[in-house]
């Protein structure tokens, strides 16, 4: 199960969890940020570190943990494959989300 988790994108990892647990994926930052360091996260950092993700498709370390803990205890989902459109990761990962949902509705 271990081997599969690995070929799973952080993007996919907390589309995954925020689908999980109905929630946006900026809410998994906010959950793992509190999870990892214990406090709230600043309002500067998180929006800085969900600004990267969005673009490069990376989360943080301490995201990274939370959503493999999430989905362990849930059991992980298959890799999703490429859907072939020729778009960006990121801009496929705002259509799955609720927000892309929203706006092209």
């Amino acid at each position: 199960m271990r081997q599969q988790a690995q070929q799973i994108s952080d993007g996919d990892r907390v589309m995954h969890a925020a689908a999980l647990l109905e929630i946006s994926e900026y809410e998994i930052f906010q959950r793992a940020y509190n999870d990892w360091y214990g406090q709230e996260a600043d309002l500067r950092t998180l929006e800085h570190e969900f600004v990267q993700y969005l673009y490069f498709g990376t989360a943080p370390p301490w995201v990274r943990h939370y959503t493999r803990m999430l989905l362990d205890q849930h059991g992980e989902p298959v890799a999703v494959p490429a859907r072939g459109l020729g778009v960006s990761g990121a801009l496929l990962r705002l259509m799955d989300s609720r927000v892309g949902r929203f706006l092209v509705s």
